[in-house]
Order: C-alpha cells, then sequence, then structure tokens
C-alpha cells in the first residue's frame, strides 16, 4: 500500500455497493445535513424565540430579531440581527461591538438545539466560559479557559462540510468501506495487542495482536480500544494497559461541519492521524497519543479543553472505546467508516 498517496476517497456514490444510501450525509449540501440527524424546525424555532425574545421568520429555518447585544452597537444600521437555525444554528450580526454577547447567544442557542435533538431537556444554559471557570480549581489553567473559549467559537464559526476530510486526507483511502479496517489497523504496531468486542466482552479471545486481525477474518465487532494491552489480558481494565496511542476527540453537541472544523483545526496543533465517521452523528478523530500527556496535569489541561470545546472528555479514560471502521453500526444501520487517514502518524514502521 502506497503510504503516501494522496488521492481522495472517490466511491461515496448511490451505487456502491459498499456505501448505503442511508449514509450519504456525507455527500450532500450542508443543509442536507439536518433532514439527516433529524432536525425539527419547528421546535428549533422555539428556543431561538426563547433565548432572543420575538423573532420573525422569512422562512423555515431563517429569520430575524434584535440583537441580544444591541446596547453596544457603536454605528447606525439598526439593531436586528439574522437567526439561522439550520446547520449550524447562527445568530449573526454585522456590528463588531457585540461580539463577546453574540459568541455566548450562539454557544447558548447551539446547545439548547443540540440537546434537544438528542431529546433531552433544553432548560439549562451552554456551558460558558465563566461557568468552566468554577468547575476547574487548577489557578494557571482556569486562566486559559478565555482563549480556548474564544479560539472555540472562532473555528466553529466557520464550519466545513464532511467531503474536506475526504480532499486533504494525505493518505489513500480510496477503497470501499469493506477495506477500512485492515486500511485502520495499519495504524497500530503490528505487534501491538488491542482489544475489539461489544461493550460487555470480556475474556482473552477479544484481544489479538494486530497483524493478527490485519490477516484474519473481517470484524464484525462494532468497537475497538485506543490502547494496548499486556499479554494474556483478559478484561480491559486500567491494570492491563501498556501503553497509550491515540487520544480519541468526540462530540455529541456539535452537528458535524463543526466536528469537522474543530478537528482539522486540532490537527494543526496535535498529530491527527485519522478521523472515524461513527454511524452516528459524531466524527472521532483520532489523534496520536504524545509522550508529554503522560503528566497529570496535562491530563487535566486537555479535559479542560475538551469541555471548552464541547467535546467528551472521557477520552482520558484509558479503557474507553471507540467505533471500529468497516463495521455496520446496528442501531443506525449506517457503516462505521474511515473519513481521514494519516500513515505519518501510525506506529507502524513506513
Amino acid at each position: 500500500m502506497n503510504l503516501d498517496s494522496t488521492s481522495p476517497r472517490t466511491d461515496l456514490s448511490e451505487d456502491s455497493e459498499d456505501f448505503p444510501k442511508s449514509q450519504l450525509l456525507l455527500q450532500g449540501s450542508g443543509n442536507d445535513i439536518l433532514t439527516e440527524v433529524g432536525g425539527d424546525f419547528e421546535q428549533r424555532q422555539s428556543i431561538a424565540e426563547n433565548l432572543l425574545g420575538d423573532v420573525e421568520w422569512l422562512t423555515p429555518c431563517m429569520g430575524q430579531a434584535i440583537c441580544p447585544g444591541a446596547d453596544l452597537h457603536t454605528s447606525g444600521g439598526g439593531g436586528e440581527v439574522r437567526v439561522y437555525i439550520d446547520d449550524p444554528p447562527t445568530i449573526h450580526c454585522f456590528h463588531r461591538s457585540c461580539e463577546e454577547v453574540l459568541a455566548e447567544a450562539n454557544q447558548t442557542l447551539r446547545s439548547r438545539i443540540s440537546r434537544s435533538d438528542r431529546g433531552y431537556s433544553v432548560s439549562s444554559t451552554a456551558v460558558d466560559a465563566k461557568y468552566l471557570k468554577t468547575k476547574v480549581k487548577d489557578h494557571e489553567i482556569s486562566g486559559k479557559i478565555d482563549g480556548w473559549t474564544r479560539w472555540f467559537n472562532r473555528v466553529i464559526s466557520k464550519p466545513l462540510h464532511p467531503r474536506v476530510l475526504f480532499e486533504k486526507s494525505p493518505s489513500d483511502i480510496n477503497q470501499r468501506v469493506s477495506k477500512d479496517q485492515s486500511l485502520f489497523l495499519r495504524l497500530y504496531h503490528p505487534k501491538d495487542i488491542i482489544w475489539t468486542g461489544e461493550v460487555q466482552d470480556t475474556g482473552n479471545k477479544f484481544f489479538s495482536t494486530v497483524d493478527s486481525l490485519i490477516t484474519g477474518k473481517p470484524l464484525k465487532h462494532q468497537h475497538i480500544s485506543a490502547c494496548t494491552f499486556k499479554p494474556n489480558s483478559r478484561r480491559r481494565t486500567q491494570k492491563d494497559i501498556l501503553d497509550r496511542r491515540f487520544l480519541v476527540v468526540e462530540s455529541d453537541e456539535l452537528s458535524i461541519t463543526q466536528q469537522t472544523a474543530l478537528l482539522l483545526a486540532l490537527g494543526k496543533e496535535w498529530k491527527l492521524a485519522a478521523v472515524v465517521y461513527s454511524g452516528g452523528k459524531s466524527l472521532h478523530g483520532w489523534f496520536r497519543w504524545s509522550n508529554e500527556w503522560d503528566d497529570p496535569l496535562a491530563q487535566r489541561e486537555i479535559k479542560a479543553r475538551l469541555k471548552a470545546y464541547h467535546c467528551d472528555p472521557s477520552c482520558l479514560k484509558g479503557t474507553q472505546l471507540y467505533r471500529l471502521p468497516g463495521v455496520m453500526r446496528l442501531d443506525t444501520l449506517k457503516m462505521q467508516s474511515i473519513v481521514y487517514l494519516n500513515y505519518y502518524h501510525s506506529y507502524a514502521k513506513r
């Protein structure tokens, strides 16, 4: 296999027998993604109105309202904003004097809509910088939260379609989804012992060397570990972990387009080895583990950053499980699939 190929994946057509039509959210326009994830326009309108007051809806997904920071405006042009409730939900004002207020309002709007789409109550506000500071005891880390929050708001204000991940993939993923599993496993060292299975699976049969998995029959399991285990391990416990291989960043709050923008932005700082579509509403960014992250203080900082980015901080648990590409996700009947791959960050010899 050519590990340096830059050819983008091109087999994502309706006729692709390995890439079901139900997974075409990775092909359509940005607005198509809302339909895929089951967004409710009426509920989204109600959430926006509860946040902003009266909204005049010009279309089902676009309206105008009074800017929440109108009292800060220093120039003419009125105090109205445009309100968009398709993905990503956005309140837009051309004044710059209200940027901080608008950033907080956008964060709240997106968090409430995300929670509503997932069936949760939307009475609580979004996690903002002030709230995060009250939850972080380390003074040095707390002092960085404002910067992380501003950076995050800038990144997600420019969402990207997931096709950008295919186009930017440094390594060749121009394969059918059925080949994704062997492609992905090559990110590990061939002699690594990893766990694959379902959430409750235990026993030594679920622990295998990577090279045996690559040469064996395709796995039907939906999950894989991001760490390696000691020989003769039987349970996926902290004491059985040998090495951390990857930090996997995922979010259940951000839209697919926001996740795309965030993972690529983080990839400029951290070593992005792969992005896997979960078969649901999220992308999983696999970042090669840095030795610096072994420091408990560094892990506390990463945890605070991930919270500021509306990502799941439980990825710092070595025993956490993730979606294995090349396998159908049983609750959605969609394929878990590689959408970005960079073998430069593989543990295998290149």
